[in-house]
């Protein structure tokens, strides 16, 4: 079993933010993380952190694999270098693979990123209880120096993201306990407000 893209970390009370938060108890929790353009995913690490859970990066994952040379990787750089997209089969694969060995539950950070990779993972028994989107609010863009500076960029992307995800939005809405926090803020903030949410429980929806 290929556990890639992750770290284990034990379930308990986790001193975070100057706060001790006992997160799960006996739920194994399965969260997964949307993000708009240009959003920070290091918060994903804090809830991780604060929760006992897995994080499992699906950029770090599709890497370890190219770098470790596994039949998944090999098949994505060969893809790559064909200048081809990664299919969605063989991304669930790598994704579904990393998730299977977890048994205290797990942060899924930027995946899926589309409806259709998000059906095929649920199909792989791999649904989230709670999922968040990290949204990007135009209001607060000129508020973080980072993203102001990629103004242009995300002005010209932001439509585009919308018709992609808002599938995704209806389709995990329907099925999870869906959640829209800020992503624009400091990066403390953004963590505090994933771990009151994932605290909260799927129930607290």
């Amino acid at each position: 079993m290929l556990l890639f893209g992750r770290r284990r970390l034990s379930v308990g009370c986790r001193l975070w933010a100057g706060c001790c938060l006992v997160a799960v108890g006996a739920t194994v929790r399965r969260v997964v993380l949307i993000r708009g353009p240009g959003i920070d995913l290091s918060p994903a690490e804090m809830l991780g952190d604060a929760a006992g859970l897995d994080v499992v990066s699906a950029g770090n994952l599709f890497r370890e694999h190219v770098e470790r040379g596994t039949p998944i990787g090999a098949r994505a750089s060969d893809l790559m270098r064909a200048g081809e997209l990664v299919p969605d089969a063989l991304a669930v694969d790598a994704v579904a693979g990393a998730l299977a060995g977890v048994a205290h539950g797990w942060v899924l950070s930027g995946f899926p990123t589309t409806v259709d990779q998000a059906a095929l993972l649920t199909a792989r028994g791999h649904l989230p209880d709670t999922v968040i989107e990290l949204a990007l609010v135009e209001a607060e863009l000129d508020q973080n120096p980072r993203l102001a500076a990629q103004r242009e960029h995300i002005d010209l992307v932001l439509p585009h993201y919308h018709e992609r995800v808002e599938p995704l939005r209806r389709y995990y809405a329907a099925r999870s306990a869906f959640h829209v926090v800020s992503g624009t803020g400091h990066r403390e903030a953004v963590g505090a407000a994933l771990v009151a949410i994932v605290a909260r429980g799927p129930e607290g929806r």
